[in-house]
């Protein structure tokens, strides 16, 4: 009789346990928690002077981890500008070669603005676009996206007037930090958007730079004795994947206990 107590005890809370098994199973999986952002960054720099001619643009490239879909669910991807210094200079000494006649008068000016655009370095085994904003690709490297962000940095502009009462035009600079960069942050949300940022490699993204130069003066004779026009962009690059975490399926020892259960459970009904 004892043996039997002792078993058919042990048969009831066995039968308890997969009763409970079986409703935490049947009330589904727990719901998915929200992980926090994942998010990296990159500061760059680039600088492009000139005297007053065309200057060749200036690039400069970030590497960022893709996103690992081990993690979960994809939602969204956000990348993000945030300046630290974006500017135009123009600055100009000027005196006089051979003299300026009477009643003549000599405007001399430099302006500088620039054009800002972020791409993404495509690999080679991804096709290009079927336009390349960025220019020709240089071969042997990888090609570029189409822009993901656009924007120009505003002009500056410095004159210096000479004429025969004032032959010299001391130092004279002027700075514009006014710029555009759109659209800012750039949010991902389609998976066709989202796919060449997923995987488990890494992504470049690439700053371009142009600076646009401009210079004028109504007399010849005039030396520049010192010039210079310059734009500079630099500041952070911000990539965040907002995602769900992945949910867990039941073990296999759930699924055993469950089984106990069940057994337990059509023992006492024969009982």
């Amino acid at each position: 009789m004892g043996g039997m107590g002792n078993t058919a005890g042990m048969m009831r809370r066995t039968a308890l346990a997969g009763a409970l098994g079986l409703g935490a199973l049947l009330a589904g999986p727990a719901p998915a928690m929200a992980a926090t952002p994942q998010v990296q960054s990159s500061f760059f720099a680039l600088f492009v002077e000139s005297n007053g001619g065309p200057a060749a643009p200036q690039t400069t490239s970030v590497e960022f981890a893709q996103f690992d879909p081990a993690l979960g669910t994809l939602n969204s991807i956000v990348i993000g500008y945030s300046f630290t210094e974006v500017g135009a200079s123009s600055s100009a000494t000027l005196g006089i070669s051979g003299g300026v006649p009477n009643g003549e008068v000599s405007v001399i000016t430099r302006s500088a603005s620039g054009i800002l655009q972020l791409f993404r370095s495509i690999p080679d085994l991804e096709p290009p676009p079927t336009a390349n904003q960025a220019g020709p690709v240089v071969p042997g490297s990888n090609a570029l996206s189409d822009p993901l962000m656009e924007g120009t940095i505003g002009t500056s502009e410095v004159t210096c007037t000479i004429t025969a009462q004032t032959p010299e035009c001391e130092t004279n600079t002027a700075q514009n930090y006014q710029f555009t960069l759109e659209p800012n942050p750039l949010e991902l949300l389609t998976e066709a958007e989202q796919a060449p940022y997923v995987g488990t490699a890494t992504f470049s993204l690439v700053a371009r730079l142009q600076g646009v130069f401009n210079s004028s003066g109504t007399l010849a004779d005039v030396a520049m004795l010192q010039s210079g026009t310059d734009v500079g962009w630099s500041g952070t690059i911000t990539v965040t994947y907002n995602y769900t975490e992945a949910t867990s399926t039941p073990e296999p020892a759930s699924l055993a206990l469950l089984g106990a259960g069940l057994l337990g459970l059509a023992w006492r009904r024969r009982r």
